[in-house]
């Protein structure tokens, strides 16, 4: 629970949310929605995002739904131009999108740790670069990296 004080920060702050259609990342969105935050959502499913916003009765400029994979690399620059274009900066980017799988690292193809690395590794570098130079500009910014208790301790497989 943050205090009053805390949770007046984040009135009108403009945050970025990645992997925002489910999970941590949409009740991210609902928490800074709670405390005034214009939001920019993105996830792979448009539909879901959708929902998320209807959710949150957020319209017009409180909100830009920006559906995509965050593996696909060459579509980020637009993005990011697209919401710098529509909501002026990002205060807060929130690298939240990740995948994981349940299979033993013998018997996991080199194709499925490549997928697990461009989402969860090289995807917010990749964002985070993107978005950077506009912090930088404006000296002010903060950036929140996900990740699962397993990128700490380490388990059998």
């Amino acid at each position: 629970m943050l205090s009053k004080r805390d949770a007046a920060y984040f009135k009108d702050q403009v945050v970025w949310i990645t992997g925002a259609s489910s999970g941590i990342g949409e009740s991210l969105v609902y928490a800074f929605h709670e405390h005034g935050a214009k939001l920019i959502l993105s996830a792979r499913r448009i539909q879901e995002l959708e929902r998320v916003r209807h959710n949150c009765s957020l319209h017009g400029d409180e909100i830009l739904l920006l559906p995509f994979d965050v593996t696909d690399f060459s579509c980020i620059p637009s993005l990011v131009g697209r919401a710098l274009d529509q909501m002026n900066c990002v205060d807060i980017l929130v690298n939240n999108a990740g995948i994981s799988q349940r299979a033993s690292a013998l018997h996991t193809s080199f194709d499925v740790d490549r997928q697990l690395m461009n989402t969860n590794f090289f995807a917010p570098v990749v964002l985070t670069k993107a978005i950077l130079p506009s912090m930088i500009e404006r000296n002010s910014g903060h950036i929140v990296v996900m990740s699962s208790l397993n990128a700490k301790f380490g388990r059998p497989s």
